[in-house]
C-alpha cells in the first residue's frame, strides 16, 4: 500500500538466463555464439534471441506473478 492508498500499478521483469549452461541447454554449443548472444548490439542474433525469449515465456507462471492484481 502506498501513501495515496491502494497500489494500482504492478511491474514485473523477466530476464532470460544467458549463462553458458542455459544457452547450452537451448542448443547453443559454440562459445563464440554464446558470447555473441550476450552482446547488446547483436542485431544478427535477434531471431535466435526471440526464439530464446519465447522459450522462456512458456515457463512463466503469470497467475502466480500477478496473483491479487486486478
Amino acid at each position: 500500500m502506498s501513501w495515496t492508498g491502494r497500489n494500482l500499478f504492478t511491474y514485473v521483469r523477466y530476464d532470460a538466463d544467458l549463462s553458458d549452461d542455459a544457452l547450452a541447454a537451448f542448443g547453443v554449443t559454440s562459445a563464440r555464439d554464446r558470447k555473441r548472444l550476450r552482446k547488446l548490439d547483436a542485431f544478427d542474433a535477434i531471431p535466435r534471441l526471440q526464439a530464446l525469449g519465447r522459450s522462456v515465456a512458456q515457463r512463466i507462471d503469470y497467475d502466480r506473478d500477478f496473483a491479487g492484481f486486478e
